[in-house]
């Protein structure tokens, strides 16, 4: 898998997996999906336009990061992180992430889009982000 195509940015601090597991509350979740051949760029385009929003206005999202499949291009995985539950209902109620679903349903192929609930209770054993 590789990075989707977003802009570089300075880390102000990284975090790594021991501090991860110290946040006992924090809130975790894997979203994965198939595009639509011909839905990439609009659905990157989108996609970087919520990660601006999440990096700039939401101090509470420790990790926002999507990933593309190296075999499928069209194969895209998220992984996120919040503080808490608070962080993580305050992210789904604002008007960039609501205006993404919007778009992104559509793009994304019949009944392939996953969110998986579960992943909440994984714990992380090693990486690390450029997020607080």
């Amino acid at each position: 898998m590789h990075h989707v195509d977003t802009p570089q940015r300075e880390p102000s601090k990284f975090v790594n997996s021991s501090l991860l597991r110290e946040r006992k509350n924090s809130v975790k979740g894997n979203v994965t999906t198939n595009l639509k051949h011909e839905s990439k760029t609009q659905f990157t385009k989108a996609l970087n336009k919520l990660i601006s929003f999440v990096e700039n206005e939401e101090p509470d999202t420790l990790v926002y990061s999507f990933l593309e499949d190296k075999e499928n291009l069209l194969g895209m995985m998220g992984y996120e992180v919040w503080k808490d539950a608070g962080a993580f209902k305050a992210h789904c109620e604002t008007k960039p992430f609501k205006e993404f679903v919007e778009v992104f349903g559509p793009l994304a192929e019949s009944g392939k889009v996953k969110v998986d609930q579960k992943f909440s209770d994984k714990e992380m054993v090693a990486g690390f982000s450029v997020r607080y």
